[in-house]
């Protein structure tokens, strides 16, 4: 759609692209004085989920706009959830467009087979309306609102982490649905995938600056990350090296998102996960892997000045170097294109791991 070029009697059936997810325009839902409203049609689902207004004065277009989101800020606020969800979006051509929830139906016509799901997962027959659901996304695999209930479904018999890789498929056919992200870091917090209730939660305060439904389960990832860092020591010690080396990749993930988002506030336990990371890597006989996680770890305690930490790191290193030389000298050299001084070669004698407040 150009919005320079087309009349708003010619919006509907004109194609609009958001955040990479395409849309069909749909019938108007409502036309006043101060902006248009157009149902949108997912491409790929079909589904129509939101609503888009596009304000027709640029005088006021962006103050009214604002004191819409302030309105919904305030509905958020106290909990009452009266006022659809909406975003501002921006459109070339128009003074000011936002999306909101639709609250008619999702399609014109939906199947027996969802509906029955639907019943039978009201009624906590959970195996049942998983089994239901598969029918209908047999018919319509990018049905939305079916995956969101068979991740729900997923969920409540115990599979949270398929609950979350669905919800990442959900979220690639259609990314601006509040409720989609809810429940990606929902069922992200039930399967203790640290970074992806990071990742989640950042898309979704980005594009929902006053939601704060999801605060809470953010809040806790710095002490369920190290909480997990220590396990994973715990499992090193007693010999399980598989189950500490898998514990401690989600403890250095959640830490690398944390730096991320306050790199002065997280650098340093990141830095200290890698070094774990790296030891468990070498205890699992996986020299080139250790290698990487322990030269970031000596470059983030160099940029930092914490020398400490950078002599462990360089000490893990060493012992690195000497089960496999050639293969930890080759993999240093790749990382940092220049070849493996000789002080990172000698006999180590440093600590094999580091704890986490």
């Amino acid at each position: 759609m150009d919005l320079e070029n087309h009349d708003p009697e010619e919006y509907e059936g004109k194609s609009i692209v958001i955040d990479g997810c395409h849309y069909e325009i749909g019938e108007p839902v409502g036309s006043g004085v101060d902006k248009y409203l157009h149902k949108l049609r997912n491409r790929k689902s079909g589904l129509c989920l939101s609503v888009l207004a596009i304000y027709r004065d640029p005088e006021v277009a962006q103050d009214m706009l604002r004191n819409e989101i302030a309105a919904k800020s305030v509905d958020a606020m106290l909990g009452f959830e009266r006022v659809p969800n909406i975003r501002q979006v921006s459109l070339a051509g128009a003074p000011a467009a936002h999306l909101q929830d639709y609250v008619g139906p999702f399609e014109a016509a939906p199947s027996p087979q969802l509906l029955a799901a639907q019943q039978l997962l009201h009624d906590e027959q959970w195996e049942e309306g998983a089994a239901a659901l598969a029918t209908v996304l047999e018919e319509n695999p990018h049905h939305t609102v079916a995956l969101n209930n068979m991740a729900f479904a997923l969920a409540r018999l115990g599979d949270a982490k398929r609950a979350v890789e669905l919800m990442a498929f959900v979220l690639d056919i259609e990314p601006n649905y509040l409720p989609y992200w809810r429940s990606y870091v929902q069922y992200a917090d039930a399967a203790g995938c640290l970074a992806e209730i990071l990742d989640g939660f950042s898309a979704l305060r980005e594009k929902y600056p006053y939601d704060h439904s999801c605060d809470r389960l953010a809040a806790r990832v710095p002490g369920r990350a190290a909480a997990l860092n220590n396990t994973a020591l715990d499992l090193s010690r007693s010999g399980r090296a598989e189950e500490a080396l898998e514990t401690m990749a989600r403890a250095a993930e959640a830490y690398r998102r944390l730096a991320e988002g306050d790199p002065e506030g997280y650098d340093v336990e990141l830095a200290e996960a890698l070094v774990n990371l790296g030891n468990c890597h070498r205890f699992a006989g996986d020299s080139a892997a250790a290698t990487g996680a322990l030269v970031e770890a000596m470059a983030i305690a160099q940029q930092h000045e914490q020398g400490e930490l950078f002599g462990i790191a360089a000490d893990s290193l060493r012992r690195a170097s000497e089960g496999s030389s050639t293969e930890v000298a080759a993999e240093f050299e790749r990382l940092t294109g220049v070849p493996i001084p000789d002080w990172l070669t000698r006999q180590a004698d440093g600590s094999d791991g580091v704890g986490a407040d």
